[in-house]
């Protein structure tokens, strides 16, 4: 097949053996640590958290109507962004009440070192996503000292490669935790934890550039 008849397969998958006569491995995604850094947040009176990513017409299958409903209970006590747009927002509008919710649909890139750093927490709940898979905003929160409530703490074992303190920013929600346990468990692990991570980021753009040199020119 075509794969194995290539003269080099590039992947980001640290488990991929072989996929064709040369293997290389290429970080999926390194922050600018110079931009996304961890800082002491400025609204202690509450717990600020967010949800970041596109909401499409499968946005019952990431368990958005499960978050919310889950955070009422707390609404007291939080700040809660939602930052999110696509074909299925109108759809969640209209299902769910969202008095508690700060909406926004676009922050610039440019802007969101800023976001992230007034967050103790970023929502990613993945165990129902029919096509689980992994944002760059994970990372750029983590570089911004942001922890992840999840309800799949598995699903991170896959950023070892790149993270090395990634069970320190990991928060397991269960399914049915109560309003009082959830309230335990968010002031109980905010604070901010400085990652360590296994690849710098001029590192990472060196090895994508050498990388390229190597495809285009057959350069060793």
């Amino acid at each position: 097949n075509a794969l194995e008849n290539a003269a080099c397969g590039i992947t980001d998958d640290t488990d991929v053996k072989k996929i064709a006569k040369k293997v290389k491995y290429v970080a999926p995604y390194i922050p600018n640590h110079a931009k996304f850094i961890s800082s002491q947040k400025k609204n202690l009176d509450k717990i600020n958290i967010a949800y970041i990513g596109k909401t499409n017409v499968l946005w019952r299958y990431k368990a958005l109507d499960k978050m919310f409903a889950m955070f009422r209970g707390v609404k007291e006590q939080i700040d809660f962004t939602f930052l999110s747009q696509g074909k299925g927002i109108d759809d969640l509008k209209n299902s769910i009440l969202l008095d508690y919710v700060t909406l926004k649909e676009f922050i610039p890139p440019w802007e969101m070192p800023a976001f992230y750093s007034q967050l103790d927490y970023i929502v990613f709940f993945c165990k129902s996503n029919p096509l689980p898979d992994w944002p760059c905003i994970l990372l750029e929160a983590i570089s911004s000292g942001v922890k992840i409530l999840t309800d799949s703490p598995d699903f991170f074992e896959k950023l070892h490669p790149l993270v090395e303190n990634i069970d320190e920013f990991i928060v397991h929600i269960k399914e049915n935790i109560t309003s009082v346990e959830l309230l335990k468990q968010l002031e109980k692990n905010r604070g901010i934890v400085k990652q360590v991570y296994q690849l710098k980021y001029n590192d990472y753009i060196e090895d994508n550039i050498s990388l390229y040199k190597e495809i285009l020119f057959n350069e060793n």
